[in-house]
């Protein structure tokens, strides 16, 4: 995150569903809080659940679906979602950053 803009990060996490258990993929969205520190967000829009992007040109992040708009700390700025994104625990262990987060699967 050179430029502080937020960055898009794939993730893999182990989901479990019923009696199955097995690894699934998604995106989060990664940027810099006000005292510098790394802020996962969601990628996961509160209104229905598309996936949101960061769009440059806008400084915003974009639901595809139904036109909801978040700027860079996930506030929900325009459009039908009724919440911020979600904001995931984060912690660093060993120069590795762990994210936390119970609709990454959504």
């Amino acid at each position: 995150m050179a430029d502080d803009l937020p960055k898009s990060v794939p993730v893999s996490f182990r989901r479990t569903d019923g009696w199955m258990t097995g690894t699934s993929r998604s995106v989060v969205h990664l940027t810099r809080g006000g005292n510098g520190e790394v802020v996962a967000l969601s990628s996961t829009c509160t209104h229905l659940g598309c996936r949101v992007r960061w769009d440059r040109g806008t400084s915003s992040f974009l639901c595809p679906c139904h036109g909801g708009v978040y700027d860079a700390s996930g506030q929900v700025t325009a459009g039908p979602p009724p919440r911020p994104l979600q904001r995931l625990e984060t912690r660093v262990q060993d120069g590795v950053l762990y994210v936390r987060g119970e609709d990454l699967g959504a």
